[in-house]
Parts: C-alpha cells; structure tokens; sequence
C-alpha cells in the first residue's frame, strides 16, 4: 500500500510557522523510509538507492521542513537533526526521507545517553501495523513513547533510553499437509489438509534398455524405435497431480492411495491408478505416408508399427494403455527414407472413475476427456539404439 503524506509546509528550505507564508500541501513520493520515533535530538544514516539526491520530509507541532541531501563517494548520507535544525522537542513529530536502501538507521539522544533504531520502510509498516506488539509494561520505573513500529522507553531513574521494535518476526506457520494419505495399511487423510485442484497426469514410461528400471516420457517426446526385429512396450494411465485429494469415503473398497502419484511408480501401480480410463489412439501425422488419424484399435493389425493392448477387471493392464512399438522397414525406416510418426491419445474418465476421489478429478462433463498425451517415434539411429534416455524413476511429487 503506497503511503502518501499530505503535509502543509512553508515555501522556505528552512523550517518555519507553516502559517506564517500561507499553505500547500505536498506529497513526497521518494520519501518511503521513516524514523519511527521522532522525538529530540539525534540523526540517521543509510545508503542512497541509485539517486543524485536523497530528498526528506519532517514535521513537528505544526512545523514542517524538507530539503536534500547529497550521498558521499560510497553513497551513503548522514545528517544530524539538531545541526540541520529538525530536531523535534514534542511527542508527534513525524521524518521520512527516500529514496534510500534497507539497512539505514537512526539515533535519539536524550539527557543521558541516545538510543538506536532501524528505519522502517512504510509500505512495510503499514502492511503489519494491525499485527504489532507492545512491549511488556514495566511499570511506573519505565516511560514509553509509542511511535510507528517502535517503542521508546526510558528508565526514570537513570535516564537511560532504549528504543524496542514492535514489528516483531514470528516463526511461519508448518504448511498445511495436502490430503492424501496415511498409515500402514494405508488411510486416507481428509481432514485438516489441503484439496487440490483436480488436475491430473497421464503417465507414460516405457523400461529404460540400461537399466530396467521404468523411466517416464514426457508429453510431446521424441522416441527412436528399436533396430532391428525388437520392440518395447509404452505403459500409459492417469494419475491426481499430487496437489491433494483423498479418496471418497462412500466407496471403502478404493485403495486410500487411489491416483496419488506418490506410488505411481511402485510395484502397486496396478492397484492405485485411477479407475473407469479409456483410450483412444491415433496416427495422427508425421512425415511418413500413413492418413492422418488412423486409428489404433485393441487387438487391430500394427499402424506404422505400433500395436494397442489394454485389459479390464484383475489384469495388470485394466485401466491402463499398453502400446508395442517395434521398427517399421516398409513405408518409415527403409533403406532409402527415415520418416516419423506422430501419435495422440486420447485420455477419458468415467463420472464415477472421477469421483472416486476428493476432489473429483476434472473431466469434460460431455465426454468425459481429461487431456492428451502426444508422442513421436523417429527411426533408430544405429543398430544399438531402442528408445531414448528419458526422465529418471519416479519423477513425482510425494503427498
């Protein structure tokens, strides 16, 4: 929130009776840093921020005065109240100054010693005026002057003053856990959590030919086919995209880790992709000779050279698209032409598959669709050569 000062001054570069010459009112824009306390004797030091001249403002029992001040070799300027004739006996005097950097600080002396503070920027004060905290009252030993984000207290026996911020840091508050799960067997935790926003990922990995270990395509990659007679297998299913979602209370029979991408990549991938997933697959171009959108159908004849299978109820594939690609020597990698082949599926969910999570997961409410995954397999580069190196294992948010 930008702070603006509205102040009658006298037209002088001194301070004088602001009535005395007749009023204005001013705003001094550069100025967003402030001496909290403003009270007596006293000065400041800080730094220039970039500029020429470092411009201040002050007012005291109905007199105002501003002027500049010009930073030294280092950039840094320092003035003292009293010499610049700014020092404000009264309890309501206000300073700002600007444009300066954070770090500068001031000093107020009193009878017997001064005390020292931080300049404060005001778009910081005003953001956490209403979250202030007083200091302790120490009884009738101690005066306080309440200033902006500060406190001046004085020991009356001593004369010894002190100046305490009242804009104090707090330690942040632990984030909210995101919904999700818990426990062994696993619970679903739906209270006192985050809801995600029902978004998903369609997942895709294929064994990386080093490793054995499954390694994810991401959408819009390029695959090289394997050489020679060999082919390779493509899982793809639909997962949560892990901002937090529990499954439904009303359908106890849902693993509580259902489409959390967390577990996407265990051995219970089968068990805890999301239910009621179809799919659709497509050639849909490339620069080889197929028709665009072609489709692949389950159980169909190779469409440049990728096949469909997919499952239902207990099999390790139900809800799940498993695609074989294998080299294509007739029409895509032959001899004398390496073409390439862009495939698009198609991914959609069923009302309840979607509901069976909290939040539900976002569909089309005509269709049921809930996005695409896109691929393109190019020909091999050497005989050694089956797919790509591809994101390493389990790429996914825990939660």
């Amino acid at each position: 929130m930008k702070l603006m000062k509205h102040i009658t001054i006298a037209l002088v570069l001194c301070a004088v009776p602001a009535m005395a010459l007749g009023q204005v009112s001013v705003t001094c824009d550069e100025c967003k840093h402030m001496v909290p306390i403003f009270k007596g004797d006293g000065g400041l030091i800080a730094e220039a921020d970039g500029a020429e001249m470092v411009s201040y403002l002050s007012e005291c029992g109905g007199i105002t005065s501003w002027g500049s001040l010009t930073p030294n070799s280092d950039g840094v300027v320092a003035m003292s109240f009293q010499d610049s004739g700014v020092a404000c006996m009264g309890d309501d005097g206000t300073f700002s100054l600007g444009p300066v950097m954070e770090g500068g600080w001031y000093w107020i002396t009193d009878a017997n010693n001064s005390a020292v503070g931080s300049l404060l920027n005001e778009d910081v004060y005003m953001s956490l005026m209403d979250m202030e905290t007083m200091p302790t009252n120490a009884g009738p030993g101690v005066e306080t002057t309440s200033g902006k984000g500060a406190v001046m207290v004085k020991e009356t026996a001593t004369g010894r003053v002190g100046i305490l911020s009242t804009l104090l840091p707090m330690t942040p508050a632990d984030p909210t856990p995101l919904c999700g799960y818990a426990g062994t067997p696993a619970a679903p935790v739906s209270t006192n959590c985050a809801l995600g926003d029902g978004g998903n990922i369609i997942l895709a990995t294929t064994l990386n030919s080093i490793s054995g270990a499954s390694s994810r395509v991401m959408d819009k990659s390029m695959i090289a086919r394997p050489a020679g007679t060999g082919s390779y297998s493509m899982t793809i299913d639909l997962w949560g995209n892990g901002s937090g979602h529990y499954t439904t209370p009303a359908d106890p029979a849902n693993d509580a880790r259902l489409g959390n991408p967390a577990v996407a990549l265990s051995a219970d991938r089968g068990a805890t992709r999301m239910t009621g997933v179809t799919y659709t697959v497509n050639l849909s171009g490339g620069t080889g000779p197929g028709a665009s959108n072609t489709p692949v159908t389950s159980g169909g004849a190779a469409v440049a050279g990728v096949t469909y299978n997919t499952g239902s109820g207990s099999d390790p594939l139900a809800d799940a698209l498993q695609l074989d690609i294998a080299n294509e020597t007739t029409s895509y990698c032959t001899a004398t032409a390496r073409h390439n082949a862009t495939f698009v599926v198609e991914v959609v969910i069923t009302e309840a598959g979607a509901g069976a999570i909290t939040p539900p997961l976002a569909r089309n409410a005509t269709t049921g669709a809930v996005g695409t995954f896109t691929f393109t397999l190019t020909c091999p580069a050497s005989s050694s050569q089956q797919g790509v190196e591809l994101v390493p294992e389990n790429p996914f948010p825990t939660g």
